[in-house]
């Protein structure tokens, strides 16, 4: 009888430890621009999710089970209208808990950015005495590196300083996606904007505007 019992509970239990459908998210964390260009580098991390439901969402939301993690840097040429993805890094170089990506800014014709993170297991969650910070830089052409004593300082127009003399492209990001103004604020050009937007399903970038 007890047995049993012991059966059914864990049949109830391993019921409830379930799973949502698949679903995308792109998530923009921050972007560049090269000086004196219309030149944008944007930073994007793109997950196919599981998200928790019943006991596995219990008591905190749970943690979602992932199916795909890329850390994704994305070039986005306002001349050409073109947008070119640069590096694609999958399950973010191994950085187990909270890995983010971030363009750091650029170094003649590097792009540089980084992966950072902690240490840690989904059980116990980060270790914050082990945080993770993995360097990169990529060259205009698509040449990924991991040097070993990358620059102090980048270069990259400062978003919140005074206006520079054209070219140059101010911009502000969203969750999951990027208004650009070309040689203008793009709060101030409105609808005249260019927004860079991301497929839902594929993470895949696009221009409109």
């Amino acid at each position: 009888m007890i047995c049993r019992s012991i059966q059914f509970a864990c049949v109830i239990f391993l019921y409830g430890c379930t799973y949502g459908p698949e679903t995308s998210v792109v998530h923009v964390t921050n972007g560049q621009t090269k000086p004196g260009t219309h030149i944008l580098s944007v930073a994007v991390e793109f997950k196919i999710l599981r998200p928790p439901i019943g006991l596995s969402a219990f008591p905190d939301g749970g943690r979602p089970q992932y199916i795909r993690r890329e850390a994704r840097i994305y070039l986005c040429d306002l001349d050409t209208r073109s947008v070119k993805l640069m590096a694609k890094i999958p399950d973010f170089d191994g950085i187990p808990m909270s890995p983010s990506v971030w363009v750091l800014g650029w170094s003649a014709d590097y792009i540089y950015f980084q992966i950072s993170g902690y240490g840690g297991n989904s059980w116990h969650g980060n270790d914050y005495n082990d945080p993770r910070k993995i360097v990169y830089r990529v060259t205009t052409d698509g040449k990924l590196e991991r040097p070993t004593s990358p620059p102090t300082s980048f270069s990259y127009v400062n978003q919140n300083g005074a206006v520079p003399s054209p070219p140059f492209l101010k911009f502000n990001t969203y969750y999951d996606h990027v208004t650009i103004g070309i040689d203008a604020d793009p709060l101030k050009v409105g609808s005249k904007a260019v927004k860079l937007q991301f497929d839902k399903k594929t993470g895949e970038p696009f221009l409109s505007g």
